[in-house]
């Protein structure tokens, strides 16, 4: 499952759980972000994702997403400012790299260690841009990014089952 949360704009939230995810999921999942640029740019605002990630992504997972950053038109590319994975195992830096080579025009993600962090940081860098996140929308993203969290913590006690 991929699901992405856009209530807390400009801060836009995805979880990605652990398993294989069909290329529909990614489909749609590009097909949402874009959505979402579309209207930034329309707007002439920008934003900022955070990842809570537990699933490992295979070469031919890797090799989809390339093609969909690359077949995605710059202009919704440059809405996205930032992004952060928050919890990020070892394994999935790799797969951060590995994607950066494959898709050099992806925005640069950078791991975050708590969602307290990656909350900070987006709010930090989207001020930059004019882009004001409000109490509001950080109290929603912590919230929504917890209850994946537990999620994730419940998922790796019972094994994934």
């Amino acid at each position: 499952m991929i699901s992405v949360h856009t209530d807390c704009y400009p801060l836009v939230l995805l979880y990605f759980s652990q398993e294989k995810h069909a290329e529909a999921e990614w489909r749609a999942l590009f097909e949402k972000t874009n959505e979402v640029a579309r209207r930034a740019l329309a707007n002439g605002t920008y934003y900022a994702s955070i990842a809570m990630v537990d699933a490992s992504v295979s070469a031919s997972e890797r090799k989809l997403v390339g093609q969909l950053v690359e077949a995605t038109p710059a202009e919704l590319r440059a809405r996205v400012v930032a992004s952060y994975v928050v919890g990020l195992p070892g394994p999935i830096r790799t797969i951060l790299v590995g994607l950066r080579w494959l898709a050099p025009n992806l925005v640069p993600t950078e791991p975050a260690s708590t969602i307290e962090e990656a909350i900070a940081s987006a709010t930090t860098v989207l001020s930059k841009r004019n882009m004001r996140v409000d109490d509001a929308a950080r109290e929603n993203a912590r919230r929504w990014l917890e209850q994946h969290q537990a999620t994730r913590r419940s998922a790796a006690n019972t094994g994934g089952r």
